[in-house]
């Protein structure tokens, strides 16, 4: 019950979102890598939950009730493969304009 009373307000977010997430990942990849295209499910909430712990739980350690849940922003996934290095830049291109990229928790919000 715990987990769940962590994780619920994210993961109503993330369902919320996962179609305009779905629809921008594949306008971002055009209509000749569609098939390259792969979404993982959510994020599992034990996940979130041990991950938030495990990965930011020091952040919040002197504050009492807080727990860093938010601090997790992978709830919505999935990968884009390509066959060289230019077509990575032309996908990221794409999204640059109208969301903030991160990939392995490096954000790379307007640097293309």
């Amino acid at each position: 019950h715990k987990i769940a009373a962590y994780t619920d307000e994210l993961l109503e977010v993330g369902e919320a979102l996962l179609e305009p997430f779905k629809a921008a990942i594949r306008e971002a990849a055009g209509p000749t890598r569609q098939k390259n295209v792969h979404f993982a499910p959510l994020k599992d909430p034990v996940r979130i939950y041990e991950k938030s712990f495990d990965d930011y739980g020091s952040r919040f350690k002197d504050v009492d009730g807080v727990i860093p849940v938010a601090c997790i922003i992978d709830v919505l996934r999935c990968s884009i493969v390509v066959d060289r290095v230019d077509d990575v830049i032309e996908v990221l291109k794409k999204m640059e304009a109208d969301m903030n990229v991160t990939l392995g928790g490096h954000s790379f919000e307007g640097c293309l």
